[in-house]
């Protein structure tokens, strides 16, 4: 998955173009569509890149804790009806996905999506 693609804004187009080539080339899957910090163009720009390059989707807010965050858990919108979500493609059920964190707002977050939650130390 090419996680929030928007941060690699050294790149030149032609150089953003020749990434997901390669990405897709290699095996690549997945893109992150949309996350806390994306704009509305962006979010445009990367669900067209994810049916051009026939990528799964995913969004992700990058939560943190209430107010610590750029985007609020469960506020993001819904990805585009076009693109084929990762969870959708994967089968996933809430009962078969893990969320592995090492805050105690990582966990309310799990909580929240009803899946489970693992701790880990960090550090």
């Amino acid at each position: 998955m090419i996680a929030h693609p928007a941060r690699y804004s050294r790149l030149t187009p032609t150089a953003e173009y020749a990434l997901f080539t390669e990405f897709k080339a290699h095996g690549g899957e997945a893109i992150e569509v949309m996350t806390g910090s994306h704009s509305e163009a962006e979010r445009i720009k990367y669900a067209g890149m994810a049916i051009e390059f026939d990528l799964l989707a995913s969004r992700g807010s990058d939560f943190h804790a209430p107010g610590e965050s750029r985007t609020e858990l469960g506020s993001l919108p819904d990805l585009p009806g076009r693109l084929t979500p990762v969870w959708q493609a994967l089968g996933a059920r809430n009962s078969e996905v893990v969320y592995v964190g090492d805050r105690h707002e990582d966990r309310l977050a799990a909580e929240g999506a009803g899946i489970h939650f693992v701790a880990v130390l960090t550090g």
